[in-house]
């Protein structure tokens, strides 16, 4: 019988990689501490807007990931994360 997992934390870390420079963490407005687990990313409408949502809200990138800003909070965090979608 399969149950559902208890919400948790992980090592994670959000990762961009461009020609230039290769694979960066990326530390510019992306939620800290460092367990934060961000499980669903979104392409944008526009070249480089990501979105992506964890427990703490939906955060967006406007430079491909280098850096993100979070536009939206919960009132409390969500268990279970199950899609994210861009509707325009």
């Amino acid at each position: 019988m399969n149950r559902p997992r208890a919400a948790g934390h992980a090592r994670a870390a959000c990762i961009a990689v461009s020609p230039a420079s290769g694979w960066e963490r990326v530390h510019d407005g992306w939620p800290e501490p460092a367990s934060t687990v961000a499980p669903l990313l979104c392409a944008g409408a526009k070249a480089g807007e990501l979105w992506a949502a964890d427990e703490r809200g939906v955060h967006r990138s406007d430079d491909g990931g280098k850096s993100w800003r979070r536009v939206v909070s919960y009132a409390t965090s969500p268990q279970h994360l199950r899609g994210l979608a861009l509707v325009r």
